[in-house]
């Protein structure tokens, strides 16, 4: 309840303008939250090394769902508010979802799992599943997201130093 409460207040704070921006995140890559109120007991720091083990997989996919499912709901919401001209809040946005981690055996920081969602006014082409290649910096993403808003930047971060194509 208390997580539908937070969407709820996002999602109404972005459709009376108090703000554009809003950031929610479940807990960092180094949280031992455990999730047994969902089914899936233990520190979720120590599941992620799970070594191939399969009951520490199934709670990563027990997890994983879960989160997925909020950010389903957000989605949902946004797309609930009709902000006139046959547009949405999430046709008007863009809601980024992922880790910063591609695999928390292997502390891989490339091949990050990572969802975009909305329209940005326009200029993004939903429904798609884009592969960039391996090494490519989630920092271009950001970059990308930011000359949608009309902010020009020749780098972001240590990494960021071209815009993602294809968005």
């Amino acid at each position: 309840a208390r997580l539908a409460a937070l969407r709820d207040l996002m999602v109404v704070a972005m459709r009376c303008d108090l703000t554009r921006i809003t950031s929610f995140m479940f807990g960092n890559g180094g949280s031992n939250r455990n999730h047994s109120f969902i089914g899936a007991p233990g520190a979720h720091h120590e599941i992620g090394h799970h070594q191939g083990n399969e009951e520490n997989l199934s709670i990563l996919r027990t997890i994983g769902r879960w989160e997925v499912d909020h950010f389903a709901q957000l989605l949902l919401a946004m797309d609930a508010v009709d902000e006139g001209s046959g547009c949405s809040l999430l046709d008007n946005s863009m809601i980024y979802f992922g880790s910063e981690i591609e695999d928390g055996d292997s502390h891989s920081h490339s091949n990050l799992p990572v969802l975009l969602a909305g329209g940005g006014g326009g200029e993004l082409v939903p429904g798609r599943h884009i592969i960039y290649g391996e090494q490519t910096p989630v920092a271009n993403l950001f970059m990308a997201m930011l000359e949608n808003f009309g902010v020009l930047t020749t780098s972001f971060g240590e990494d960021g130093h071209e815009v993602l194509p294809a968005l």
